[in-house]
């Protein structure tokens, strides 16, 4: 693919197509002459291989029930391995329609009503929404801004984990809207404190192909034996190649005793 160009210049016309981003401003703002950059995709065509596999699946002429294919756990397993150094068995990974369904999913199986789950805002606004509707309480340890951009408040994570005791913590790495890419150090400390306090973590890893100036992801799951044994790894291909519609998904559960669960 290295040899192939890719236009990221021609800006498509989506309007009408029931384009979130465009269809949706006279319901949402009473105007259709504003710049929508509340919605995370991107005005460009996807790569012409995504095309064309659609379309060879569409001539099939029967859209029903689906397995999950060897051919898409295969791509899963050998894309994390190569980019985050991640290396997974079939049995660690599965498949999710969606990564907030899949933090919702597992917000209700790790937890119960009531229970608490700490986000550390400013965040991906569903962490709170889908937290909130499942019937479980926020709890938040804010970012803290610097001259620099925004640091994880470490301290004040530990103080307000033993305090109010979260089953679970949802984790943006790297970091929405901040764009920062958590060093590992920080990911270690996050690990230690959650394995301390029997804390799960969600870590939804989303934008981690997204990394510039030659920066590598760094995968929560991948940095000590307590953050393999924590962590829930979300992961998908909409944001690294425009594909948000298409709603597919992944999760990584290393622990077995997770697993099992």
């Amino acid at each position: 693919m290295t040899d192939k160009k890719y236009d990221f210049d021609t800006v498509p016309d989506r309007r009408g197509t029931g384009a979130l981003k465009y269809d949706a401003l006279t319901e949402r703002y009473g105007r259709t002459d504003l710049t929508s950059m509340w919605v995370a995709d991107m005005d460009f065509e996807v790569a012409p291989e995504i095309t064309e596999a659609l379309i060879h699946r569409l001539t099939h002429p029967v859209y029903g029930y689906n397995i999950v294919p060897q051919s898409y756990l295969d791509a899963v397993k050998g894309w994390i391995s190569r980019h985050y150094g991640m290396n997974v068995t079939e049995d660690e990974l599965i498949y999710v329609n969606g990564i907030v369904k899949g933090i919702g999913f597992a917000i209700n199986f790790y937890t119960r009503p009531g229970d608490k789950v700490l986000i550390q805002p400013p965040v991906y606004h569903p962490f709170r929404l889908v937290t909130e509707g499942n019937g479980r309480k926020v709890v938040n340890n804010p970012l803290v801004r610097t001259p620099e951009g925004y640091r994880m408040d470490l301290e004040g994570l530990e103080k307000t984990v033993a305090a109010e005791r979260p089953r679970m913590m949802i984790l943006c790495n790297p970091h929405n809207p901040g764009g920062i890419q958590w060093d590992a150090d920080t990911l270690r400390e996050v690990a230690r404190i959650a394995a301390k306090y029997s804390m799960t973590v969600i870590s939804d890893e989303i934008h981690g192909d997204l990394m510039l100036n030659g920066k590598r992801h760094i995968s929560f799951s991948t940095v000590s034996p307590e953050a393999e044994a924590v962590s829930i790894t979300f992961g998908a291909p909409s944001k690294t190649f425009n594909i948000a519609g298409l709603v597919s998904s992944w999760a990584v559960i290393r622990n077995p005793e997770l697993r099992k669960d």
